[in-house]
């Protein structure tokens, strides 16, 4: 992108005719990801029961890590109004001109790659600290395995999944 001011367009044929490829930069997709974040009305942004447990564990001065497989573009300005420490997240990497080329650089933080990025974190503090963990699909079970006391989000009114089954509960209005 030239004038760094919105994307780019080309087109390329291929076998089923002309795609549309879209070239941002990493500071343009992160003000894409803000004005997402920006535009969903602030009443339908957070989990209540979700927003009342984190902010309890920033009340007992712990330390909180957001752990996901989005990338850390889209979850920073999440990250930012609940006031988190740190994001372990896929990180996309950026060519010398700024462009980003869409290859996960790092830890691809899904399944047991989030264990993987929480064990790193946890042997660079090298801390003692307890680590408690929230989770709500099955690509969670390493990491909440990982954790010393895991809790899995139910949508009220559901059973708890098969692969729940053992973890402490954390039921919530919706998801």
């Amino acid at each position: 992108m030239a004038s760094g001011k919105g994307p780019a367009t080309k087109n390329r044929g291929n076998r089923g005719g002309a795609v549309s490829e879209s070239i941002l930069s990493r500071l343009a997709i992160e003000e894409l990801a803000e004005r997402w974040w920006d535009q969903i009305p602030t009443d339908e942004r957070w989990i209540p029961e979700a927003v009342d447990a984190l902010r309890a564990h920033q009340c007992a001065g712990h330390v909180i890590v957001l752990l996901s497989g989005s990338a850390n573009f889209i979850l920073a300005p999440i990250a930012e109004e609940i006031g988190v420490d740190c994001i372990l997240s896929i990180s996309l990497g950026i060519l010398e001109n700024g462009i980003c080329n869409g290859e996960i650089v790092g830890i691809q933080t899904i399944g047991e790659g989030k264990r993987e990025a929480l064990a790193q974190l946890t042997h660079r503090a090298e801390s003692n600290a307890k680590l408690v963990g929230y989770g709500d699909h099955e690509s969670d079970l390493s990491f909440l395995a990982y954790c010393d006391e895991a809790f899995v989000l139910i949508p009220h009114g559901e059973t708890t999944p098969g692969w729940a089954k053992g973890l402490k509960q954390l039921v919530v209005k919706m998801l």
